[in-house]
């Protein structure tokens, strides 16, 4: 097979996605941003696969380098920052615009009352988890069953323990997951998708 019947248009396909990636995101410390040493893998992956495109000697290598910057592709849009930082306030807010609230050290979703009920800061954790505070009662949110959340007064029952994510293919919202029974803060669909938005800023979605 000579090099004008190899079929380029995948790789190049490839390419010019992840050349958008990197043109439409923005580096640095903060939340949503990127890490410069991500986008710099990304960039030299890129530069690889377009030396590939020049200079490959067969459809295989063509097949592999496409499939290699497909890998960096998802490995640079998982090194996302999250969208917090810890110690500072936060709203809890669902993708249809209600709040998670601390009703009476019960949980609740909301309309916006902008107040601290509705206000909370997230701590990590020493075991690389993430911890939910209210702000208005001063604990920690947990769930002992895949609907049962409550507030309660220490992070350090597993109850208490989050995992904290980007939902897949999601640049905006993200999924809280409750490290001791895997289940998602509102399984059944209320508070499945998760904005995170600082109260210093007023709420903007």
């Amino acid at each position: 097979m000579c090099i004008r019947d190899r079929v380029t248009d995948g790789l190049q396909g490839i390419i010019n996605k992840a050349e958008d990636r990197l043109a439409s995101t923005s580096e640095g410390d903060g939340g949503g941003e990127y890490p410069s040493s991500a986008r710099k893998s990304l960039q030299n992956a890129i530069d690889e696969a377009k030396t590939a495109l020049e200079n490959a000697s067969s459809q295989t290598n063509i097949v592999s380098a496409t499939k290699d910057l497909n890998s960096a592709i998802t490995a640079y849009n998982n090194s996302r920052n999250l969208p917090f930082s810890s110690g500072k306030k936060y709203y809890v807010v669902h993708a249809s615009n209600r709040f998670l609230t601390n009703t009476g050290n019960g949980v609740s979703i909301k309309n916006a009352a902008y107040n601290a009920s509705q206000q909370f800061t997230i701590e990590t954790l020493s075991d690389g988890t993430y911890a939910l505070k209210s702000v208005s009662g001063n604990n920690y949110l947990n769930a002992t069953g895949e609907y049962n959340t409550n507030f309660a007064n220490s992070s350090n029952n597993s109850s208490a323990h989050l995992k904290i994510a980007y939902a897949p293919n999601e640049d905006k919202y993200v999924r809280i997951q409750f490290s001791s029974n895997n289940k998602y803060l509102g399984t059944d669909g209320t508070l499945s998708l998760i904005h995170i938005s600082e109260p210093t800023r007023r709420y903007a979605i």
